[in-house]
């Protein structure tokens, strides 16, 4: 019975503490616990979900980070409105620097969907379509899939 009351005393004055600075949090008490024991991470086919994955954020994929190698469709995104000079149509390339393909055009706000096709090691590069100006380029991260 005293444990409980003893206990009961502890959780209301580390209550009452979190709440005497201003509606600010206290510390969590310096006492040692034990660690739960994590489960090791499982590899996966799927992709995480990423809001950007490029330096200047002009092109975006809702893949950026991939957890496994199997191939994902992916959503690419681009907004170049609010370029100075303005950019009016664009064309998004994928694959190397020396040997890339056309994958998209369009104005300078759309989204294009890959075909189940997108993997880690994905390049995709933004060009201003009057100039061919390089303006970003996204680059899909995950594992070495080449082994």
């Amino acid at each position: 019975m005293f444990r409980k009351i003893l206990l009961l005393g502890f959780v209301a004055a580390a209550f009452s503490a979190g709440c005497s600075d201003g509606g600010k949090p206290a510390a969590p008490p310096a006492e040692a616990s034990t660690p739960v024991p994590q489960a090791e991470p499982q590899a996966s086919t799927a992709a995480e979900p990423a809001a950007t994955g490029t330096s200047k954020g002009l092109i975006r994929s809702d893949f950026t980070q991939m957890t496994g190698c199997n191939p994902v469709v992916a959503q690419i995104s681009w907004d170049v409105s609010k370029l100075n000079p303005p950019v009016d149509n664009v064309e998004i390339y994928t694959g190397s620097d020396a040997n890339n393909t056309l994958f998209a055009a369009g104005g300078n706000v759309g989204t294009q969907a890959t075909g189940q096709w997108t993997s880690p090691g994905a390049i995709f590069i933004l060009k201003d379509k009057n100039t061919g100006a390089e303006l970003d380029r996204l680059q899909v991260q995950g594992p070495d899939c080449s082994k």
